[in-house]
């Protein structure tokens, strides 16, 4: 089998008959503001002296991922994990402290959010346009430390991308965004970022929300609502970019009642309660499934007339989870690395199984890469191209070079971090 490391390779020995890894973690930072919790340790990294990762959930986005263990303990690794500002590449993968445990994640990338067991909400990471919530704008507000959000609000749930976050209210569902606003994400009525929870114009009550570069909720009468930039996804507007955004949330009309929502950076895909699945916007790459290569802008149903119980979108390519736990890939196969079924960089517009025994219960993926829990055990397996550290495989001995696992790969984390 297969095994990824929690940690940086320093070394990558590829023979036909097999893939070595040798590791060298990072260790803590030297200076500056430290995180509440533990690092990976800069010594090599071993079978002997790591452990399989087991996660309940796994949230990848922008620079870094995040995941939660069975005991809500919060690990982040990547490029650029929440909270390391202006550090660059290759850092540890870290644990937050015992302290914190939380009941649900999300991530930008470069912050992230956890909610508690009542439904409060800390985040942590970059706060150069209000991501953290806290009140205060500004890169020098940024912390390692999570922080509580401002407002006195609990939240149900929390989505995030793109420097923004938005979540629904544990009491009636309603809608409070904050952070970044470019182009009306938010959905407030203006452009101006939010240092502090704001709710979403309209007072409408979503049953499920999803952010990207736009936002989208599914509304108590079943109907879809989007707000920000969504110059492909909507027929609505004229032909000025301007006239594409709405900082307000805007009514989408779809063929059939949908039961959840994705988001990505130029798309959308909806699932109805059947697990069938639409997708419409940018779709050059295949990356709707729908057997086009081209944009849409009426929602297409997924080819192929399987049921997906999620889909995540990556900028060039998709994912779909069935029902059974199968993983189908759509758009383009970033070399060679997302699906072993296709060639590299091959463009495929209807979805094509990932070839592996392995049955999984959740996935999250972008651009480069894909990760998902095994179905029976939770153990974490990922694959696809890992050129920000974010699948933990990274070839130092070429620099500029990438490498990566085209195959589910069982990641193992060093034991000082489970313990």
């Amino acid at each position: 089998m297969r095994n990824l490391f929690f940690g940086l390779i320093t070394t990558v020995v590829l023979s036909s008959c097999n893939t070595r890894l040798i590791l060298q973690g990072a260790g803590a930072p030297s200076s500056g503001e430290r995180l509440p919790g533990k690092y990976a340790p800069a010594t090599p990294d071993t079978e002997e002296n790591t452990d399989p990762l087991k996660l309940v959930s796994i949230y990848m986005s922008g620079w870094s991922a995040c995941g939660l263990t069975p005991e809500k303990r919060t690990y982040c690794w990547g490029a650029r994990p929440p909270g390391w500002r202006d550090a660059g590449y290759d850092l540890p993968p870290y644990v937050l402290a015992s302290e914190w445990r939380f009941e649900s994640l999300a991530s930008t990338g470069d912050a992230a959010c956890g909610l508690d067991m009542n439904g409060k909400a800390f985040c942590w990471g970059e706060n150069e346009f209000g991501a953290l919530g806290i009140g205060k704008i500004g890169r020098e507000y940024s912390s390692l430390s999570p922080k509580e959000v401002s407002g006195g609000l609990l939240f149900s749930t929390i989505k995030g991308s793109g420097s923004h976050f938005c979540g629904l209210t544990l009491n009636d569902q309603t809608a409070y965004c904050w952070g970044a606003n470019t182009d009306g994400r938010l959905g407030v009525g203006d452009e101006l970022p939010r240092g502090t929870p704001t709710a979403v114009a309209g007072g409408m009550r979503f049953k499920t929300l999803d952010a990207g570069t736009f936002t989208c909720g599914i509304a108590f009468d079943d109907r879809l609502y989007c707000w920000g930039n969504t110059a492909y996804i909507t027929v609505r507007f004229g032909s000025l970019a301007s006239e594409y955004i709405s900082n307000v949330p805007m009514l989408f009309e779809m063929p059939e009642r949908l039961v959840s929502i994705s988001v990505g950076s130029a798309s959308a895909c909806g699932l109805t309660e059947e697990g069938k699945a639409y997708c419409w916007g940018y779709g050059v790459h295949g990356q709707l499934g729908s057997g086009i290569n081209d944009v849409t802008k009426i929602p297409q149903p997924v080819s192929g007339g399987l049921r997906f119980s999620d889909i995540q979108l990556g900028s060039y390519a998709s994912w779909g989870l069935t029902l059974d736990g199968k993983v189908y890939l759509w758009g383009m196969n970033i070399l060679g690395d997302l699906n072993p079924a296709m060639s590299a960089n091959e463009i495929t517009n209807v979805p094509i199984e990932v070839p592996t025994a392995l049955r999984f219960s959740r996935i999250s993926g972008d651009a480069a890469g894909v990760c998902g829990l095994e179905k029976d055990t939770g153990l974490l397996y990922c694959w696809g191209n890992s050129y920000d550290s974010k699948l933990f495989v990274k070839q130092a001995a070429a620099p500029g070079s990438q490498v990566g696992t085209h195959v589910p790969t069982l990641v193992r984390i060093r034991k000082e971090l489970l313990n």
